[in-house]
């Protein structure tokens, strides 16, 4: 049996996790946890929930693509949270987000791209 111990990462206030630190400069936090913690960082944004920063591409793709059923963002069972990220790609759970991703590829379809060209012409021209 194999035991693996929860990554490391910055020291928490009690209540308010790394809150205040992210909150700060959220890009200077995530980047400087990277940098001292490595490609994978636990920290808290809010009471007693783990947050973990994934910098690897292999080790994303595998939560993403294999792993999404158990993997939570956790942000829809927090109405504080869900009220100031909103339900968008990124805080979306997996089934709603790869609905929205569907809309997101309309603009790169040829097609699609052709129609949005020849109507930002017309709007530019007239």
């Amino acid at each position: 049996m194999s035991v693996f111990s929860k990554p490391s990462g910055p020291k928490s206030i009690p209540l308010l996790g790394n809150m205040v630190d992210f909150g700060k400069d959220p890009l200077q936090f995530l980047t400087k946890c990277a940098q001292e913690f490595g490609e994978i960082t636990r920290f808290k944004l809010e009471r007693d929930h783990d947050v973990f920063l994934i910098t690897n591409p292999d080790d994303i793709e595998y939560v993403l693509m294999n792993k999404e059923n158990h993997f939570s963002k956790g942000y829809q069972r927090d109405p504080v949270m869900k009220l100031l990220l909103g339900n968008g790609l990124v805080t979306s759970e997996a089934r709603f987000g790869l609905n929205n991703a569907a809309y997101l590829n309309l603009p790169f379809n040829p097609s699609a791209s052709q129609v949005m060209q020849i109507r930002l012409l017309n709007w530019v021209n007239g």
